[in-house]
This record gives structure tokens, sequence and C-alpha cells, in this order.
């Protein structure tokens, strides 16, 4: 007993140990583990979806200003530009070019929240390694990692982590060039909304705040997304795309959607992020008068945690996390089906692409509310850095299930002798067009053959 004592103290030293470039050490871990959880979509990867019809098509057919052309309402510049990957590399290195770089981006902007400049948010360095690391452990990452189409619900979290900065470091140039590149990319940065207004709000409300930071940055960025969201919405009216805001009135879109976001707030906040999704699904579809129970002591639980926020950066966090629940209608407006991840209390919502971004705004508060629950006694505040540590593995574990990424390559699909059809058709202008199959099966583009003088 008093063996196990001693190694528990002595992994608690090593816990609260300041870690040298935690950003540096957690990218690695990041990548190192998409590297492994993805290695079968690198060893036989594939061109999924709208990269190859938004992307590289576009781009070979009619030029590099395609980029700044909407599609279907929405304006993906990032997706756009990842065509330009097949002038970078040979044809048949496309696909693995594409799926490696998109688990370095994501890699590296899940590193993030381990900087220092987070320490007044969690002090503990490992603590914000692990919350890296549990963002590269998330479910809904069997869908969208790995392609440039489903990129920017990766992206939204980079600017998640802006806005809940201390109030004292400034945001940068390069995150704010950062922030309006990922906020032209998709619909989904509607759900910044609410921590734009919040961070906004509160920084104007105190004199000694706003004299420290004058929040330029902050108001350019909520100009920037309320600026590309009209222009999204303008196209989604005059588009034929099947995706877009639906043609009845927002009142009837939101009333059809009370289910979503009710449910959506309990399974988002409360009892995915402690139980996991496949455990807090199955309570929820077996037991559900224990999924009330849980539900109630869990929101209570946010609440008090409120109640006793008592810096202005605690306040500030607090309410900024809990904001993103108005960013659910919203998205439910942006995006026409989104409303089906959250509709169920058995829904699981960390499989959906449309709720990857969630996870982390209650991982982050859950993480806070357990360190200010350690503070009531001494033996649990001894003891707080081993227990939020064992807290977060715990949340790797439950979802372990979804732990590999398996390829999304179609049957019979042979990208070696379609990569030889494509470069064939470039060098010779035969046929007139190429159809091209990708995945998922089904799925092709279209490449047209360039004149002599267009060559």
């Amino acid at each position: 007993m008093i063996g196990i004592k001693a190694k528990a103290s002595r992994l608690e030293v090593f816990l609260n140990h300041p870690v040298k470039r935690p950003q540096f050490i957690t990218f690695f871990i990041c990548f190192l583990l998409l590297l492994i959880r993805g290695w079968e979509r690198l060893a036989y990867p594939v061109i999924w979806a709208e990269d190859g019809t938004l992307g590289i098509a576009p781009i070979y057919n009619e030029g590099f200003f395609t980029i700044f052309q909407s599609e279907t309402g929405t304006y993906l510049p990032l997706l756009k530009a990842s065509g330009l990957i097949q002038y970078l590399v040979p044809t048949f290195w496309i696909p693995f070019a594409l799926t490696f770089l998109c688990f370095f981006i994501t890699a590296a902007l899940s590193s993030k929240i381990a900087q220092k400049e987070y320490r007044d948010l969690i002090p503990n360095d490992i603590h914000r390694i692990m919350i890296g690391i549990c963002l590269v452990m998330l479910p809904a990452l069997h869908e969208v990692a790995g392609n440039v189409c489903n990129l920017p619900w990766i992206l939204t979290n980079y600017v998640v982590l802006i806005l809940i900065k201390p109030f004292k470091v400034k945001i940068t140039l390069l995150e704010t060039l950062l922030a309006v590149l990922f906020i032209t990319n998709g619909a989904q940065s509607v759900l910044l909304f609410p921590m734009f207004l919040t961070r906004i709000a509160l920084i104007y409300r105190s004199k000694q705040i706003r004299d420290q930071n004058k929040a330029v940055p902050e108001i350019f960025l909520f100009s920037v997304t309320l600026a590309i969201t009209l222009l999204n919405v303008m196209d989604y009216k005059t588009s034929n795309g099947s995706r877009g805001m639906a043609e009845e009135s927002i009142f009837q879109y939101f009333s059809q959607r009370i289910d979503g976001l009710f449910y959506g707030t309990i399974n988002t906040y409360v009892t995915q992020p402690i139980l996991g999704a496949d455990i807090g699904s199955w309570i929820a579809s077996n037991y559900l008068a224990v999924w009330w129970i849980g539900a109630v002591i869990g929101l209570g639980l946010i609440v008090w945690f409120g109640l006793k926020c008592r810096s202005a950066y605690e306040k500030h966090v607090y309410l900024a996390l809990l904001s993103m629940v108005g960013g659910i209608p919203l998205l439910f407006i942006a995006r026409k089906t989104a409303h089906l991840a959250y509709s169920e209390p058995h829904a699981i919502l960390t499989v959906q692409r449309y709720a990857y971004n969630l996870p982390l705004y209650p991982l982050i508060l859950w993480v806070l509310i357990i360190l200010k629950l350690f503070l009531l006694k001494p033996y649990f505040k001894k003891n707080s850095a081993l227990m939020i540590f064992l807290f977060l593995v715990f949340y790797c574990v439950v979802n372990a299930s979804y732990f590999w990424l398996p390829s999304k390559r179609p049957e019979n699909y042979n990208w070696k002798l379609t990569a030889e059809l494509i470069d064939t058709f470039k060098s010779t202008g035969n046929p007139l067009s190429l159809e091209v199959p990708i995945a998922p099966k089904g799925w092709t583009f279209t490449l047209h053959s360039k004149t002599s003088s267009e060559k």
C-alpha cells in the first residue's frame, strides 16, 4: 500500500512538472497518433468526394480564379486551392499528398491548446497536452480526417481557441490571417457568432480590460464572419444546390428543430463528454431515466461552476464555452441536414461531422469544473493533476471503439490505373473529356480536354 502511494506521489510530481515546448510535443504525439490511426488511408489513399469535384476538376478545367467562386451557396477557397496540388506532385501521389497534408494540419491545429499562453486557463502543461491528444481521438475523425472537404470542421476549432485566449494576450496578425482563411471555408463558421459577441461584450464591459485589449482583431474577424455568412445566405437563396437554407421561415425552421437543440445541448455538454459516445448512447436507449438523472446532475454542476467563477477571464471562458449552444440552431439553418445529428437522446454526436467541433468546448469546461471541485477538499486538491489526467485518459479510452480510420477506397478501385489514364489524357488531349472515379462509390469528376492554345 505504501509502495502504491509512493508511485502515485511520484506520478503526481511528474504531472505537475512544467513541460518544455509543450506545443511541439503535443503536435508530435497527435501527428503520430493520426499516422497510426489512419495508416490504411495512407497505404490505400483515395480522392474523396468534393476534393475531386470541387477541388481538382474546377482548377484544371476553369483555372485558378474558380477559387473565388461559391458552390451551392458556400465559399470554399481552401478546398478549391487544394486542386493546385495536381501541378505540384505526380498524379499517382495526389491522394496520398492530400491525406498526409490533412493529417499534418489536424495535428498542428490540435496542438494549439498546449501553448504556454493558455496556462492562465489550464495551468498544468500535461493536461493541455492531453486535451490536444483528445482532439485527435474524437470518433468523428473517421469521416473528417484525411480529406480537404471536411477540413473546415477542424479549422473552426483553431478560431475557438483564439477566442478563449487570455485578454492580456492579444490576437496576433498571423492568427488573424489564419482565422480569416478558416472562417471563409464553409457554413459552420456560424457556430462562432456567439463566441465573438461574448468576447467583444466582455472586453468593452470592463474599462480595465479594454485598456489592455481594444478587441480590434475580434471585431474585424466578427465582421468577416458576418459578411461571409450573409454572402452564403444570399447565394443559398439563388442556388439550386440541395444544401442550404430551407425556404421556410426562420421561425418554422427553429420550431422543427427544437428537439435537436435540446438533446444536442445535453449530449454535447453532459452525457457524452463524461461517458463517451457509445456508453452515453446505450444508456439513453436502454435506461432513459438514468440518462435524465445524469443530465440534471451534470447541468447542475455546470451552473454551480458558473456561480463559482471569480476572475473576469474565468467568467469569459465559461460564458464563451456555453455560448456555443446558441451556435447550434444557426448551424441548423446553414446546414440543412445538421439537425439529424442531434435529434434524439441516443444520437451519437461525436461520430457526426456536423458535431465534430462541439466536444472541444465541454472537454475544456469539464476540466475546469473538476479543478474547481478538487479545490474543495485538501486531499483532492493535492491529487488534482492525477485525477484530471485519468479523466482525460478515460475520455480517450471510451472513444477507442472508433480508433482505426479505415480506408474509404471503393471495391475494385484501382488508382494506379486511373492515374495513368489521367496522365495520358493530359498529355494527348484524348478523349475530349475523362470521367474519373473517386470515393465514395458512385462519385466521379470530369476533366475536359484543352486546345493546343490553352496548353
